[in-house]
């Protein structure tokens, strides 16, 4: 199946303290690079947008009533409209503040998103963005980057970083220790993505977040154990006896401080002791105290994607070992590949 990686949010511009980071730019090579930041009242994300000039650039426009064919374009026809009326909407980049403007490159929508910023056209104003999610790896480490499509003024007043994403695992994803004392349940997914260095699709290791600590605000019995059943049925689907399984969940991103009511195992020994001696309630102390604030950059699994999993979990037999491992060419390989290394050598 289709790997489902986009985002919806709905969100407001955060200004940074120096507007001129916001776009970076090489004269020389003509590339220009703009994160915008983004907020949903609590958590942060960066939109991330590159593009540069090129003589000609490929594209898919429309062939038929149902699909679609890559066809090659010069760059000064970027902006002609019987080419850009052709193009297939999801190479199409779309920009809907107060007038809507199409592009077929993400170099033009960049440019003019940062010049609707100067203009002060977000400032102040809720968007509606949605988007795909490339996954690539830096430093040893696998990030996500939000690549937006679509961007508007949004309607209502929430606020919030939505995404749909599809995802691989096996016996060794779930683990359901390591964050009971957070009220979490750990999810080692892999989404499939372009690695540079292997020059092709690969695996990715992505965690997710199974978050439950709303069970610990419940007093009726019967929502605590509507709940409690809720939770362990999502867990079952991400139980692996063995080989790959693949699912998909509606998530939720993180990326920031979160507040959360006290609960008496935030309390110290002597504060619990109060409680327990009716000197104080844990009320009066979370009304004291105020709310915990933590750190989280998370994507949570909010429910099942049943929109394009309705039949459950799909068995993938077609993978092994093999599709998760990265065989990178060794740069020191053919250096040493005549050296004859001995024991006598090594100073032990």
């Amino acid at each position: 199946m289709a790997q489902i990686k986009s985002f919806t949010f709905t969100c407001e511009f955060k200004e940074p303290r120096e507007m001129s980071k916001l776009m970076s730019s090489d004269n020389n090579k003509g590339w220009k690079r703009l994160n915008f930041p983004v907020t949903d009242g609590n958590s942060v994300q960066f939109l991330d947008l590159f593009g540069m000039p090129f003589t000609t650039f490929k594209t898919y426009i429309k062939d038929g009533e149902k699909s679609s064919k890559e066809v090659t374009v010069k760059w000064e026809d970027r902006f002609n409209p019987s080419i850009v009326d052709q193009v297939v909407s999801y190479c199409k980049y779309v920009l809907d503040l107060g007038e809507r403007q199409e592009f077929i490159t993400e170099y033009d929508f960049l440019v003019a998103l940062h010049d609707a910023v100067l203009n002060g056209k977000v400032q102040g104003q809720k968007l509606y963005i949605r988007g795909q999610i490339v996954f690539q790896k830096y430093n040893g480490q696998v990030q996500r980057r939000f690549k937006p499509q679509f961007i508007s003024y949004a309607k209502g007043d929430n606020l919030s970083f939505d995404g749909e994403i599809s995802f691989v695992f096996d016996s060794e994803s779930l683990d359901m220790e390591s964050g009971k004392e957070k009220s979490q349940v750990y999810v080692d997914g892999y989404v499939l993505d372009y690695d540079k260095d292997a020059k092709k699709k690969v695996f990715m290791k992505e965690t997710f977040v199974l978050d439950y600590s709303h069970i610990n605000e419940l007093t009726d019995a019967d929502d605590i154990d509507t709940a409690r059943r809720q939770l362990k049925l999502i867990s079952s689907l991400l139980k692996v006896k063995k080989g790959y399984h693949e699912f998909g969940f509606v998530v939720k991103f993180l990326n920031g401080s979160t507040e959360q009511k006290l609960t008496l195992e935030d309390l110290s020994d002597f504060e619990r002791d109060m409680v327990d001696a009716g000197i104080t309630t844990l009320e009066q102390i979370q009304k004291d105290r105020g709310m915990r604030s933590e750190y989280r950059n998370e994507v949570r699994l909010i429910r099942p994607l049943l929109s394009r999993y309705s039949t459950g979990v799909v068995e993938r037999d077609d993978l092994t070992e093999d599709d998760f491992v990265v065989k990178v060419a060794d740069p020191l390989a053919d250096l040493f590949a005549n050296v004859e290394i001995t024991t006598d050598e090594f100073p032990f």
